[in-house]
């Protein structure tokens, strides 16, 4: 069994290889919200830290509300 922090240094370096990741990524993601939520229920997305997917273009594919939480710098939301 592999560790964790092993998978995720893989999985990391797979995401900032390759668009062709980022791109199945951001379908899966998308066809997994449209296949799990009521068109009225509020998306969470996130502002992406470096060589994680940005999520953020499927928010004009969707029908539900998004949000885009902010961080105050002080550990809250």
């Amino acid at each position: 069994m592999v560790d964790k922090s092993s998978l995720r240094r893989h999985y990391r370096k797979l995401r900032g290889t390759s668009s062709i990741v980022h791109e199945a990524i951001c379908r899966e993601a998308l066809h997994f919200v449209q296949t799990t939520t009521a068109n009225n229920s509020v998306v969470g997305l996130y502002w992406p830290l470096i060589d994680e997917v940005d999520l953020r273009p499927i928010r004009d594919q969707l029908l539900n509300p998004t949000a885009l939480p902010r961080a105050d710098g002080q550990g809250s939301m």
